[in-house]
């Protein structure tokens, strides 16, 4: 992605008042009782009716990425909201970020009921508040971040209402859901070194390595065997790269 690109995306988001992203993935002509339904047009419609109501100066943003973007684009088209959208390209998780950090809101998924994803704990860690569907009866002895709970358009349009209005509530949400997951990872961080740390104490240096694999195989292969791989390869490819514009 150049860098063109991101200055240009950024430069147009600013120029709107209140941004609400959604960076998963655009997934909802299939079954609503498929696991990989989201409910955007939930999303759509009720931000469509927001915008009507409201004439504000605030955009969505969206990622190109699922099977279904081209349906989300002739959605937008009909309901005439194409100017209040803004797509951006399929790029890496830490430019991602970035537009995450310039929002106000973040978006999850509808229809369907989760308590975490990528895309949930990078809004929690882009210390946003985050517009979801949560049904409550599922996790009732969880410790649950913070959270706008809505499902239907109108339901959306709501949240979208009640978030505009309150920016600096908004802000302190964002804050609460920041802590939230500092907290849980910190704990889970936690818990998994105290695990390798008894292990290496417990054990020889062969059965710590075994351990290690039956414990930890996929980050034994890709960090432990497959990062001189990559270190060689970096350095050929360089030499080759100068070599050949020399």
């Amino acid at each position: 992605l150049k860098d063109e690109t991101l200055l240009q995306l950024k430069h147009q988001i600013n120029s709107f008042e209140f941004k609400i992203i959604q960076h998963g993935r655009q997934e909802w002509t299939m079954s609503e009782n498929s696991d990989h339904y989201k409910g955007n047009e939930r999303l759509i419609k009720g931000f469509n009716a927001f915008i009507k109501e409201t004439n504000s100066n605030s955009c969505l943003i969206l990622l190109e990425y699922g099977s279904d973007v081209q349906a989300t684009k002739q959605l937008i088209k009909e309901l005439g909201i194409e100017k209040h959208v803004v797509w951006l390209p399929k790029m890496l998780r830490k430019y991602l970020f970035h537009f995450l950090s310039h929002s106000n809101i973040g978006i999850g998924s509808f229809g369907r009921s989760w308590y975490s994803s990528c895309a949930v704990y990078e809004i929690l860690m882009a210390s946003l508040p985050l517009i979801a569907y949560r049904d409550l009866k599922l996790y009732e002895k969880y410790d649950l971040y913070p959270l706008l709970n809505a499902n239907s358009d109108s339901e959306i349009a709501n949240q979208l209402f009640y978030s505009s209005n309150n920016k600096v509530e908004l802000k302190n949400i964002g804050t609460l859901s920041y802590q939230w997951l500092l907290k849980k990872q910190e704990k889970r961080v936690n818990n998994i070194l105290r695990i390798i740390d008894e292990k290496e104490k417990s054990y020889s240096l062969i059965k710590n390595q075994i351990e290690k694999i039956v414990h930890f195989p996929f980050y034994l292969f890709k960090y432990q065997l497959l990062k001189p791989i990559s270190w060689m390869i970096e350095f050929y490819t360089v030499r080759l790269t100068k070599n050949k514009f020399a």
